[in-house]
């Protein structure tokens, strides 16, 4: 899942495998096995991907930039807004398999889904 949205902003980005890898200072086999999920990114790792795949690195991750209220924040700049406590936590989400992933994503949604009951009621 988080490899797919890897490999599209990089063909989004007209990049082969190894220009990428090379832009980011791996190898291309080591671009591979991120595209393919067999080794996850840590934040460094993924700042650099979105800044030569000219995305925001909240776009790799899944993050909808359109639902965050304080545009002076820039989405691009994540790591002047998070916390270290933030980027640990996206670190180890990133981290997950696939299945950890979208199981974490389940509970995340009934969370939110639960807090915007609450307020309603």
């Amino acid at each position: 899942m988080f490899g797919n949205r890897i490999k599209e902003a990089r063909i989004a980005a007209s990049l082969s495998q190894a220009e990428l890898a090379e832009l980011c200072g791996w190898d291309e086999t080591r671009q591979s096995e991120y595209e393919l999920g067999k080794y996850q990114l840590n934040f460094d790792q993924l700042e650099l991907i979105a800044k030569h795949t000219n995305l925001a690195t909240s776009s790799l991750v899944g993050i909808d930039a359109s639902s965050r209220d304080d545009s002076s924040k820039s989405v691009d700049k994540l790591d002047q807004v998070l916390t270290d406590r933030q980027k640990a936590f996206i670190d180890n989400v990133l981290a997950l398999s696939d299945s950890n992933f979208e199981a974490l994503y389940g509970v995340v949604s009934a969370m939110k889904l639960s807090d915007q009951q609450k307020i309603k009621d």
